[in-house]
């Protein structure tokens, strides 16, 4: 199959007549950066907050190179166990039933009551107060879900891999990673960020000092000149 009429076909799956400006530049920009990566060079894609591997399906079409590993982290039991029952999936990635934070420790996880986003949510968090603008977060429905260091993740990955490319939809908890980012350096191991950011989906009491937050956070990872930032959605 010609290969622009294959990447059409991604784009057109994933198409939403109602965003077509959005959608139009997410496909392009991810056309663009994938063609960055040295087909040939030990590279790496992390994906932060798999879900159900949606991300996955739509990165993986544009990243496609033989020297090219996947990682995908889903700190939701629910969401993993549907993921590893992806047999095609597990032939191309490796993928961890943990979360990333600025250290290493066991937090709690909200939003999977029925009364929130369910089992399977896409809101799922360890920040309790997100999707705030949704529903009110039941402290008693909270599970506890283990954290990794992230920081000390990239710098491992950095002796390994030549490029290394994140996808970063955490819900609310890329304000504490990237911080951390930042203060330890391993955010200059990183070649390409997509990150989403989240005080939309806060109620007006939190969304003002998060959404000052990630603003400087924009302006610090914009002087790192090695860095692509794409913000995501």
């Amino acid at each position: 199959m010609n290969y622009y009429l294959y990447k059409t076909k991604i784009f057109l799956r994933f198409f939403n007549p109602k965003h077509i400006y959005l959608n139009s530049k997410i496909f392009l920009l991810t056309y663009i950066d994938s063609r960055l990566i040295n087909k040939y060079e030990k590279s790496l894609f992390v994906d932060l907050g798999a879900n159900l591997g949606q991300s996955f399906h739509w990165f993986s079409s544009f990243y496609d190179n033989n020297f090219l590993t996947f990682e995908l982290f889903e700190p939701n039991p629910f969401c993993f166990q549907e993921l590893m029952k992806n047999k095609n999936m597990l032939k191309k990635c490796n993928i961890y039933n943990l979360g990333v934070g600025s250290r290493n420790e066991k937090v709690k996880f909200y939003g999977l009551s029925n009364n929130e986003g369910g089992k399977f949510a896409q809101g799922g968090s360890i920040v309790k107060n997100h999707n705030s603008i949704s529903y009110h977060t039941r402290e008693n429905s909270a599970i506890y879900v283990n954290l990794i260091n992230f920081s000390n993740y990239i710098f491992q990955k950095s002796n390994i891999f030549n490029k290394i490319v994140v996808k970063m939809d955490i819900e609310g908890a890329e304000i504490d990673v990237l911080e951390n980012l930042i203060k330890s350096s391993a955010i200059k191991k990183i070649d390409i960020l997509y990150v989403e950011f989240h005080s939309k989906y806060l109620v007006k009491k939190y969304k003002n000092n998060i959404y000052k937050k990630e603003i400087e956070l924009i302006k610090k990872l914009r002087k790192f000149k090695n860095l692509k930032l794409r913000i995501w959605h």
